[in-house]
């Protein structure tokens, strides 16, 4: 019997097994194995939210025991090596054979960014999303004010907690930075906010975290993070009540000889059909995919999603003796969140902003949800925190801040 295997249950690793197993069906002769180290299948863009307190974390998560059919093994397990040569994975507890083998490992914060970055989280993974969730609420429930946080990197997970930040502390705790009750810095070592993004979507979200009260430092490298203060590398520092790690991600090496060829960010370089060039039968999907040329080089479920059933079905084929097909990405729309009630979503060029992007994103979204009883809970924690919105000063308080920056603005450039 052949074995194939795929580590990995993060987008790319999800969507690849849910693949196999469509195409596999009715066939004997062939084991599809899962391997992963978390139990759950975590639908990692909407941590943001769960990290704020907007969403319960269980409506976000799925069971790997549940997420397969009976016939797919499932292997919960902390993969520390793989053997190409003699061609299985070395766990904790067993080796794992295989024929063909799809990696989806996704990424990790990059721990070398700056020193202190180790000691870090940001809301990238379901443990570091509640740690921030709880963290918050003990923060908030002091005295102490105002409250400081500092967020390293302006790529789409920085940008997006910011603004998820800034309007849960509005909503959540009537905590505003007109009201001198917190400030939010957000520090980028580019020339502008989104850099994998485009230059109209960076502009808009400037303006949106503007209007929210986050002051954005751009060519700002930092240096170090102590426990309460930021130093950047021009000799100033500054105080934090919370520091957050958003500035870049890395590919995981899960090998100790024989290795594939990797990018500076250990991301494991693939042909146009997604195979390992030194290895047959190996394919990568997602994150720990270096990126293709014409395809966007920023970290996008969409991206990984996609690659992870172009790599599946690739394998099929290799499997089967058929030809194989270079990977296409289809644009079905860039989007990034804005806090609870604005987004960006900008497609073939037009960019849609505002409620109706906000719309579209949640209803995006909520279709991917493995789930309907996850659908259904996850549209009642959205409608939830939609009606806390509007009963919330916040988005008064927020226009009004609005209004009277452009206000002042326009008298500043008044002859």
């Amino acid at each position: 019997m052949r074995q194939i295997v795929v580590l990995g249950c993060g987008f790319a690793g999800y969507h690849a097994a849910r693949r196999i197993e469509k195409e596999l069906t009715g066939r004997r002769r062939v084991q599809l194995t899962v391997v992963t180290r978390r139990a759950h299948f975590v639908f990692t863009p909407l941590l943001p939210g769960v990290a704020s307190g907007e969403l319960e974390a269980n409506h976000i998560i799925t069971p790997v025991d549940e997420a397969f059919s009976a016939r797919t093994e499932v292997i919960i397990d902390e993969v520390e090596d793989i053997d190409f040569a003699k061609r299985h994975l070395v766990g904790t507890r067993e080796k794992i054979p295989f024929d063909y083998l799809l990696i989806a490992t996704g990424s990790v914060r990059d721990e070398e960014a700056f020193d202190g970055a180790s000691k870090l989280v940001g809301p990238s993974t379901l443990t570091d999303a509640t740690a921030i969730r709880r963290d918050l609420l003990e923060l908030c429930a002091t005295g102490d004010r105002p409250l400081r946080f500092a967020l390293i990197g302006g790529s789409t997970s920085g940008v997006e907690w910011a603004a998820e930040l800034a309007t849960g502390l509005r909503i959540d705790h009537g905590l505003t930075p007109e009201g001198g009750d917190v400030e939010i810095a957000l520090y980028e070592k580019g020339d502008r906010l989104l850099p994998d993004h485009s230059e109209q979507v960076s502009q808009l979200a400037a303006r949106v975290l503007d209007g929210l009260g986050v002051q954005t430092y751009l060519e700002q490298r930092i240096q170090r993070v102590e426990a309460e203060k930021v130093h950047l590398d021009d000799g100033s520092s500054y105080p934090h009540s919370m520091a957050f790690h958003c500035a870049g991600r890395r590919g995981i090496s899960l090998w100790s000889q024989a290795a594939p060829k990797v990018d500076d960010l250990d991301r494991i370089e693939v042909d146009d059909t997604l195979a390992i060039t030194e290895v047959p039968g190996v394919y990568v999907a997602g994150d720990a995919a270096a990126p293709l040329s014409d395809v966007p080089t920023r970290s996008n479920p969409q991206i990984a999603l996609q690659q992870g059933r172009w790599a599946a079905r690739n394998l099929l084929a290799d499997m089967s003796g058929r030809m194989k097909k270079p990977f296409q990405y289809e644009d079905r729309g860039d989007f990034v969140t804005l806090g609870r009630n604005d987004a960006a979503l900008e497609m073939r060029g037009l960019l849609l902003e505002g409620k109706a992007a906000w719309l579209a994103y949640r209803l995006y979204y909520t279709a991917l949800i493995p789930r309907p009883i996850q659908k259904a809970r996850l549209m009642m924690d959205w409608i939830a925190s939609r009606m806390a919105a509007n009963d919330s000063p916040a988005p008064a308080l927020l226009e009004e801040h609005r209004e009277n920056k452009n206000g002042a603005e326009d008298d500043s450039s008044t002859p």
